[in-house]
């Protein structure tokens, strides 16, 4: 998985503001001022169009045309504070830290291709992080998959758990909250984290029974 930080973004600057005056006369003419979500999207064209860089979702470079930010379907981001965790039993709830910061999917068409994350500051959302698709893909999946009653409904966040180097996808229902056991998650944990159903399946693992699993899968890491 390859990321482009806020460490490049001087670097695209210089790059950006060009591609940016050349769409100037396209938007002045439409009377569509350019949002933040555009700008981005340009952004990410450059990152893949300069660094003929394959990893960032997009097919080849005309899929890049209708390239576009879903802002209905961004997720907010939470922090796993770890070291707690292996200190007590507190619901895992206590131990989340909501971080200001969202990430966005970009589609080709319906077809989702990258990320991009965006942090919250004094002046508005700012983007910071261009990704693939990865980490938020079961999400959109889970997302879109048809409802299995009318009376469920569900919201999601992104949890990062630097630990066992993944980001959490927590669930929330009528039902309680969740965690998709996501293909990265269950090759990271191993037998600690039961999957009598296969890598690919997302059948929810309650939170309760997760952080014992998360729990029991530190000790071991750590020698304890």
């Amino acid at each position: 998985m390859k990321k482009y930080t806020s460490f490049f973004l001087a670097a695209a600057l210089g790059t950006f503001l060009v591609l940016s005056s050349r769409k100037h006369e396209e938007r002045i003419i439409s009377d569509k001022p350019l949002t933040i979500y555009d700008t981005a999207v340009m952004m990410l064209k450059e990152f893949i169009v300069e660094g003929q860089d394959s990893n960032l979702g997009f097919k080849n470079f005309a899929e890049l045309d209708e390239a576009e930010i879903r802002v209905s379907d961004s997720i907010r981001v939470y922090y796993l504070l770890e070291d707690s965790l292996l200190q007590n039993k507190s619901p895992l709830d206590s131990q989340l830290v909501r971080l200001n910061r969202c990430i966005f999917p970009v589609y080709y068409h319906n077809q989702l291709r990258s990320s991009i994350t965006f942090d919250l500051t004094r002046h508005g959302w700012k983007p910071v992080i261009f990704d693939d698709s990865n980490v938020i893909a079961p999400y959109i999946k889970k997302k879109h998959d048809p409802p299995t009653s009318a009376l469920v409904t569900s919201s999601y966040a992104v949890v990062e758990a630097p630990f066992i180097h993944n980001d959490l996808i927590l669930e929330h229902d009528n039902m309680g909250d969740h965690i998709l056991p996501t293909k990265e998650l269950k090759r990271e944990m191993g037998d600690d984290l039961p999957s009598p159903t296969g890598m690919m399946d997302l059948t929810p693992i309650g939170k309760n029974e997760f952080v014992k699993d998360l729990q029991q899968h530190m000790h071991k890491v750590l020698g304890q």
